[in-house]
């Protein structure tokens, strides 16, 4: 499940990485990412949905190719994040550290 995890989240772009990066780690809202990448809350939020499910799919494809039967992937994918060994952090980091990720700090 490890593997499969890293390997789908290596696979991702950088726009998706910045994505799931602000959202889960970050805590942005969808309307502050979509800020952040210059288009609207609502395209956020499909894109995030299709890029989770885009994962969970990859997920799913190398578990099954791994050899795992449908119904021990389905109860696989159940499992609680953070139960894996997985950093998602290091999996989601670009390759250079960019400044949207850093809140922005109010002018006092």
């Amino acid at each position: 499940m490890n593997a499969a995890v890293n390997s789908a989240l290596a696979a991702l772009d950088s726009e998706s990485r910045t994505i799931l990066a602000a959202y889960y780690l970050d805590g942005r809202k969808l309307a502050e990412i979509g800020r952040m990448l210059g288009f609207h809350e609502a395209t956020a939020s499909r894109k995030l949905d299709r890029i989770t499910k885009a994962l969970r799919k990859s997920v799913r494809d190398a578990l099954l190719k791994q050899g795992m039967s449908k119904r021990q992937v389905e109860e696989a994918l159940e499992t609680d994040v953070r139960d894996l060994n997985v950093n998602v952090q290091n999996a989601l980091a670009q390759e250079k550290s960019p400044q949207s990720f850093k809140k922005e700090s109010s002018p006092t």
